[in-house]
């Protein structure tokens, strides 16, 4: 393993609590959270100003208003369907290509199509962004439930990590930056919220399941879901003034991307990979 230890020289400035039923569970890193249960009407730290520490938009996650469609949606029924038809999933892994244990895509499957349904979500268009960016500019934080037909990474990610929390699988909502070549000079590191959960292949570490990055494999949009050359969890990333980690998704032929905290800023930045 190299990494590259320069350091931006900012201070770190954690979020302030305002209630701690909303914030025991959010582990605050540079310009992004690493949340590991979200709850009703908390509000999220999502963004703020390119060059500041701080996440000083919010969004509240008003999840008793998705309650009445996800009844259904729970543990027990999720896990009956896998016993029922997982063998069609097992094959249908080996036959794309794509390495990864086959109930945990399976969570991850049912939870992103659940919530392209509820986020009224077209996968093969960007979204529409510049209403989207709207909702944060007003003097109150937005709910996710006001966000339908014009969502982005973060709402997914909150969505998607609330549907987790439902069917028990231990995940972790992550805000803070991606890039596709952390190597280069000119790229701008990209805002970005995915999920983590927990790798059942790989001692104390996750998986990243980037929930607003869905793959075209067979003409389906499929999970893109991730895994970095050592073990990824909250100690690569705590404390840290800007670090990305090279991650690779599963899916034959995957994509090598970057995953990290820090400012979304181009230049110089520090990378943990592999060697090799």
């Amino acid at each position: 393993m190299v990494e590259n230890t320069q350091e931006t020289g900012i201070p770190v400035k954690a979020v302030t609590p305002t209630k701690r039923e909303e914030f025991q569970n959010v582990k605050p890193l540079l310009r992004g959270v690493w949340v590991e249960h979200l709850v009703n009407n908390q509000q999220l730290p999502v963004g703020g100003a390119s060059l500041g520490p701080e996440l000083s938009k919010r969004l509240v996650l008003d999840f008793d208003s998705f309650e009445a469609e996800t009844q259904q949606f729970n543990k027990e029924n999720i896990r009956r369907i896998f016993q029922e038809n997982g063998q069609e999933t097992v094959d249908w892994l080996r036959e794309i290509g794509y390495d990864v244990d086959p109930y945990m895509f399976f969570l991850c499957n049912q939870v992103q199509q659940r919530v392209h349904k509820l986020l009224k979500v077209d996968p093969e268009s960007s979204g529409n962004e510049s209403e989207r960016l709207k909702m944060y500019r007003g003097d109150e934080f937005p709910p996710l439930s006001s966000f339908k037909g014009k969502t982005a990474c973060v709402e997914r990610a909150a969505l998607g990590q609330w549907l987790l929390q439902k069917l028990g699988a231990e995940s972790v909502y992550i805000g803070g930056i991606t890039m596709v070549d952390a190597h280069s000079l000119d790229e701008h590191p990209e805002e970005h919220a995915w999920i983590a959960v927990r790798d059942p292949q790989v001692e104390d570490s996750y998986l990243i399941f980037d929930i607003g990055r869905p793959r075209v494999a067979q003409q389906d949009f499929v999970p893109c879901i991730l895994r970095a050359e050592m073990p990824f969890n909250y100690n690569q990333l705590k404390g840290r003034r800007g670090v990305l980690i090279k991650i690779k998704e599963l899916l034959q032929g995957g994509e090598k991307l970057y995953y990290g905290v820090g400012f979304p800023v181009a230049g110089r930045k520090n990378i943990i990979e592999a060697t090799s």
